[in-house]
């Protein structure tokens, strides 16, 4: 489903060459946090997650003197860490932010540090796209969903990247300070040239966020979906899509879903439910979102997507807006 949690639209794209594998990424060192703790769970506020990363110890400086107070981490890259020394001694006193639960709202505030990473990043090329898998075959705490193959701009939520090191190298490079432009991002380039990695395999098929069909997805309806409600009936459980590795079916079934995606499983927590249901097809569970991503009753975002502006113009009806209520300017 859509970014959050999710992946997208419908359509089939011609099969792609395999492009030429690229560099192997170096890791780079976790996004920066307080002195004050051995490890720390640093929530960037963003409607994702938070990550569980070691804290970077620095010197201080006090009465003149160098301080140490201990070593950097990741000695090889410890030059990036110098520039927020500054940074951090400012920030030495600040209290951790709570950290939220898989599902649970953060509200749209953003995050008021500057070197924070950018919640979404923007990449063109070759994608898995989910939005439209209801019949994925959960087993355990992953869900194999069959997805579409598209190419065109698509969205990476950072903070579900995968790859661990590709993660930490995009968050500290693509900042809400210095944010990355269409294809700058670090995860941009591991997609796009194969590199992605996880648990030791590279794949050559990510699932992200397009908007690809996504105005025959409004048409069909997205509905609240909450399990714990009084009097339920649905699914409990529901894909994750956003950032899984996928591979290519040999003979799919489904001719407009050649690939296979790797998505993690939901349960128990509110959900979008797609084709206005809330239960899956064929006795699977639907890739999806939570509820806090979607305004249910504007039938919308209620953060910031890029270029959602333009695709919500696409998929209105063409007639002119109710007259405006403020003046006109003069």
């Amino acid at each position: 489903m859509p970014i959050p949690y999710p992946s997208h639209p419908c359509a089939a794209s011609p099969r792609r060459t395999n492009p030429a594998p690229g560099p192997a990424f170096l890791p780079s060192h976790a996004p920066v946090l307080p002195v004050t703790a051995e490890r720390h769970q640093e929530c960037y506020l963003t409607p994702w997650t938070c990550a569980s990363i070691p804290a970077l110890r620095v010197p201080l400086l006090k009465g003149g003197n160098m301080k140490r107070v201990a070593t950097l981490l990741f000695g090889p890259l410890a030059i990036p860490a110098i520039a927020s020394l500054f940074f951090l001694s400012a920030r030495a006193q600040t209290p951790p932010q709570p950290v939220p639960q898989v599902g649970q709202q953060m509200g749209n505030r953003p995050h008021p540090l500057p070197n924070a990473p950018q919640d979404m990043v923007v990449c063109t090329g070759w994608h898995a796209l989910c939005t439209s898998s209801p019949d994925c075959t959960q087993v355990g705490d992953i869900a194999n969903c069959n997805c579409m193959r598209v190419n065109e701009t698509h969205i990476v939520a950072t903070a579900e990247i995968q790859d661990i090191p590709i993660k930490r190298r995009t968050q500290i490079t693509c900042t809400n300070a210095h944010p990355c432009a269409v294809d700058e991002a670090p995860i941009c380039k591991a997609i796009a040239s194969g590199q992605y990695e996880v648990n030791n395999v590279k794949y050559t098929w990510v699932s992200t966020y397009s908007y690809r069909g996504w105005c025959s997805i409004l048409e069909r309806g997205i509905k609240l979906c909450d399990p714990t409600a009084p009097g339920y009936t649905g699914d409990t459980a529901w894909a994750i899509c956003d950032a899984a590795p996928c591979t290519e079916i040999a003979s799919p079934s489904d001719p407009q879903k050649p690939l296979s995606c790797q998505c993690r499983v939901q349960k128990n927590q509110p959900f979008a439910g797609m084709d206005n249901s809330c239960t899956g097809q064929s006795g699977g569970i639907m890739s999806s979102m939570p509820t806090w991503a979607w305004d249910f009753q504007n039938n919308t975002y209620p953060f910031p997507m890029p270029g959602y502006e333009y695709v919500k113009g696409a998929c209105s009806a063409l007639e002119s807006d109710p007259p405006r209520t403020t003046p006109a300017p003069q």
